[in-house]
């Protein structure tokens, strides 16, 4: 019984090869990436996920050890960055107290365009 719980909680710590392409889907994500681009201003690069998803078909597929040391270094990467992502707390945008002097100006242009083309 006590061997059974080892091989759960070793397999427990890294995830299947299912749940790597999910992650790599839901990274690249048209939402996840504005999401990405609205709190830190960049797009999020989602191609360590996918290169950890073919390393852990390719473990699967071979059982060699170098693919399995692969897999983990691709893992800790990816760690890596999410924890290096998460340290960014400076805000991208700068907050405003009020709108800008000349807001009305874009939106008297707006008008006077739409004007233009409904008398065309």
């Amino acid at each position: 019984m006590e061997g059974n719980n080892s091989q759960n909680t070793e397999k427990d710590k890294s995830p299947s090869c299912l749940d790597l392409f999910y992650y790599w889907r839901r990274c690249s994500s048209s939402i996840s990436q504005f999401r990405s681009y609205y709190i830190y201003g960049t797009f999020q690069d989602c191609s360590e996920h996918m290169t950890s998803f073919k390393k852990c078909l390719s473990y699967k597929a071979t059982k060699s050890e170098q693919a399995k040391l692969d897999l983990m270094a691709s893992q800790a990467k990816i760690k890596e960055n999410t924890k290096m992502l998460l340290g960014v707390t400076e805000p991208i945008w700068e907050l405003r107290k009020q709108p800008p002097a000349d807001w009305h100006q874009y939106n008297d242009q707006d008008d006077a365009l739409s004007s233009q083309s409904d008398v065309n």
